[in-house]
């Protein structure tokens, strides 16, 4: 099941590939590299009308940009929570979290980057799925939690979950962890 998901972020990142338009805009020359393609989040943007109402192409690749690389109010940006995740995985498994960790990072960034009134992941969210992915203490931990944290993510973007039911004791009990109680 975990892997279908997966293979369908990856079709739906193809598809967001072939949106008309891509290269337009500030970003098109300056993107960071370490990012994923640029072109995936004008065709997230473009794909939502409502959020255009809200925001420019612009201001929404700037709360890319910021997601990944962190602001002056929040410093730790996506990119520092991957680094510190990795660095307790051997070589052979760094490659496969970094992949995967990758995929959630863009399917958080393409929505938590929307206007505030359209979002549905918001920063109680992704701190709360940020410190979930550091608390796993080994690589096979690591896997379960993206897949529950994914499969969580993919429910809030269909509409299936509601965001609010999204706290600390849902992983408690999902992820078989024990939190300190002022989590």
């Amino acid at each position: 099941m975990a892997i279908t998901r997966w293979c369908g972020l990856a079709i739906y990142c193809s598809l967001l590939l072939s949106c008309a338009n891509l290269g337009a805009g500030h970003h098109a020359g300056n993107w960071p590299q370490l990012l994923p393609p640029l072109q995936y989040f004008q065709c997230s943007y473009q794909s939502d009308p409502h959020n255009q109402v809200s925001q420019s192409e612009q201001e929404y690749l700037d709360w890319v940009i910021s997601f990944y690389q962190g602001s002056l109010l929040y410093p730790t940006g996506w990119s520092d929570v991957e680094a510190a995740i990795l660095t307790t995985a051997s070589p052979q498994e760094r490659r496969l979290e970094y992949l995967r960790l990758r995929d959630l990072g863009a399917l958080i960034a393409a929505e938590w980057s929307k206007h505030n009134a359209v979002r549905r992941i918001d920063n109680r969210l992704l701190s709360l799925w940020g410190s979930m992915l550091q608390l796993a203490p080994d690589a096979e931990q690591l896997s379960r939690h993206i897949e529950v944290i994914g499969a969580d993510i993919e429910q809030i973007l269909q509409g299936t979950l509601d965001p609010a039911e999204i706290n600390p004791r849902r992983y408690e009990e999902l992820l078989e962890i024990e939190l300190f109680d002022d989590f």
